[in-house]
């Protein structure tokens, strides 16, 4: 029987919503698109995080919880690939280790 370290999850998931509320509030026009899109997901991280709150030994939500980080993680992908050209070194980095505490918390999921 394989044990998660649930706070672990949240502690990752916890750290990639400061990076991306970070990453929102530099960017200058929070009207855009990508503002939006930001706004979203630290929205479906705070949801995600929500849900392990209580969680010891297992979790027991219909969430499929890896599956929707890995979502989020694919968006955010897909954004710094097409976003990369306009966001700055900081605003670059943010997003950067938003996806890489995703990825952690995911691996967390799969231990």
């Amino acid at each position: 029987m394989k044990t998660i370290d649930y706070s672990a999850v949240r502690y990752e998931l916890t750290e990639a919503l400061r990076n991306l509320e970070v990453l929102y509030e530099s960017l200058e026009n929070h009207e855009t698109h990508f503002a939006s899109e930001v706004d979203y997901w630290t929205s479906s991280i705070e949801l995600i995080r929500q849900c392990l709150y209580g969680c010891t030994k297992h979790y027991e939500g219909e969430l499929n919880l890896s599956m929707s980080i890995k979502e989020i993680k694919n968006e955010i992908s897909n954004a710094y690939a097409l976003k990369y050209s306009w966001l700055t070194e900081v605003q670059q980095n943010k997003l950067r280790f938003a996806w890489l505490r995703l990825e952690k918390s995911e691996g967390h999921l799969k231990k």
